[in-house]
């Protein structure tokens, strides 16, 4: 696919640079994965990213095997200041146990080379939604 980079794990966070990007968003990415999603459970994430150059890449909640289905994505307005995301995400797929969150690096339009951090990454399970069903007589 022709990218080329390396993943460095840093305190509390990873770091990405990647020298040539591919054709493909997803040639270079990174993820956390064996998680669980459960159906019917909102889950709250957050974490701190920046980028350099600045430019727009996705990150995903997903399947960690085919077909590679996606729960949740967003667009990372990545900057060279840090930003804080939060979001949550309703899961209403059935429950998966080989789940990830990644992160897409590939197929940048920018300079070269360009970097990537991700840092203080929390995945909270918020709530489960529970069906009632009222007994009227």
């Amino acid at each position: 696919n022709g990218a080329a980079g390396n993943v460095k794990i840093i305190d509390n966070g990873v770091r990405v640079s990647v020298e040539q990007p591919g054709g493909n968003a997803w040639d270079v990415q990174f993820s956390y994965v064996g998680l669980t999603f459960e159906q019917g459970v909102t889950y709250k994430i957050s974490f701190d990213y920046t980028g350099t150059p600045a430019q727009t890449m996705n990150f995903h909640m997903m399947q960690n095997y085919d077909p590679y289905v996606t729960y949740a994505t967003d667009a990372l307005e990545y900057k060279e200041e840090s930003q804080t995301y939060e979001g949550t995400i309703t899961m209403t797929e059935q429950t998966d146990k080989n789940s990830r969150n990644t992160f897409d690096c590939g197929a940048s339009e920018c300079g070269m080379p360009y970097s990537v951090l991700i840092e203080n990454l929390v995945l909270l399970k918020v709530e489960e939604v529970t069906e009632t069903t009222e007994n009227t007589q």
